[in-house]
């Protein structure tokens, strides 16, 4: 039968991590509007944990996932 979406761990997990990666694109214009001091350095260093965090954050999450999730 499968569990609800709201209820999958891998769905919440992408969710957060697209609104990190948003947010991480917007780092550039907020420090040309706040002047936070941010270099383009720190901005690629946090796209890359990013990434890598994505990846092995799914990865976890399929390996203990033993239930589809079921869409209605």
């Amino acid at each position: 039968m499968g569990k609800p979406v709201a209820r999958s761990k891998t769905v919440w997990f992408n969710i957060v991590t697209g609104i990190v990666g948003a947010c991480n694109e917007l780092a550039p214009v907020l420090d040309q509007l706040v002047g936070l001091g941010y270099g383009g350095e720190t901005v690629a260093a946090v796209r890359g944990g990013v990434v890598l965090l994505s990846i092995l954050g799914n990865t976890v999450l399929r390996l203990y996932t033993s239930e589809p999730v079921r869409l209605k």
